[in-house]
């Protein structure tokens, strides 16, 4: 994990909430209903900048419109001194920039403010992943299980007819990607507390797996390298505790990662997809 890419303003705080909303939403979350304030903070900012050019087209561009807009439609008090004071301020291209200057400030008050609220919600977002995490993982080895020995991807899935098996398994493992790069992004920018940790020692993937030393030692190509991890490393969502006590952290991937073993496993992949094809043409 990586703290240095932390959003350093508002405006990046805020791009950053709108990308993990539509991540949850992506892996069925109704954000709108679950994360209703952040959202309608997202509103608030928007409408700062809609509310701000529909000003700039509407003001009178110079003391002679004010005067000719307020003498056209003088009984709303609101509408009336709203148009003389936009024709004096128009007049004034210095407190013109001041305004300007206003509305960027309420732009970014806003924006800071739907960050701050979802980063409150700290450890209280794992009870929104723990399901999907649990629900994505039994969906991946479901669909594993109904793979023949020998599909590597489409085409062979294709050839044996569990195309549609193969499909569901890459949805679920772009999901699980997903899931992984939330949980990358949310202890990277401090949604998750640390208790004082290096979160830069951390990597995304011990979150997802009781046994990470084996998952580091699961190989072949994707979806099949995720679906193997699923299917022999103990999928589940662990905190921050959970990994410093099965010494994860400890593990160091250069030396349990090993590219004769890698090479090995493509290859076998590779024959069994042979023979699968060259079975299933036979008959």
């Amino acid at each position: 994990m990586d703290t240095r890419n932390r959003p350093s303003d508002a405006w990046e705080q805020q791009t950053a909430l709108s990308e993990w909303l539509d991540e949850l939403d992506a892996l069925g979350v109704n954000t709108v209903k679950v994360f209703a304030n952040e959202h309608e903070l997202i509103r608030k900012t928007r409408q700062v900048s809609i509310s701000w050019n529909r000003y700039l087209e509407e003001k009178p561009d110079s003391l002679n419109a004010a005067a000719q807009k307020a003498a056209d439609d003088p009984d709303d008090f609101t509408a009336f001194t709203g148009t003389i004071t936009a024709g004096a301020l128009a007049a004034d291209p210095a407190v013109h920039e001041r305004l300007r200057g206003i509305i960027e400030r309420a732009g970014a008050i806003a924006a800071g403010s739907s960050y701050r609220a979802f980063r409150q919600r700290g450890g209280g977002l794992y009870k929104i992943l723990a399901p999907l995490v649990q629900k994505t993982a039994e969906g991946i080895a479901g669909a594993g299980a109904a793979l023949p020995d020998g599909v590597t991807d489409l085409d062979s899935a294709a050839r044996v007819g569990v195309e549609q098996d193969w499909l569901k398994l890459e949805r679920l493992v772009a999901a699980w990607d997903r899931i992984i790069g939330l949980l990358d992004a949310w202890y990277s920018f401090g949604i998750f507390d640390a208790g004082g940790r290096d979160i830069n020692t951390y990597n995304a993937t011990m979150f997802l797996f009781r046994d990470y030393e084996q998952s580091v030692a699961t190989y072949g190509v994707e979806p099949l390298r995720t679906m193997r991890q699923i299917m022999t490393c103990e999928p589940a969502l662990l905190t921050l505790d959970e990994i410093d006590s099965l010494r994860s952290i400890e593990v160091k991937s250069h030396s349990v990662f090993d590219r004769g073993d890698s090479w090995k496993q493509i290859q076998s992949d590779n024959a069994a997809r042979k023979n699968l094809v060259e079975g299933h043409t036979a008959h």
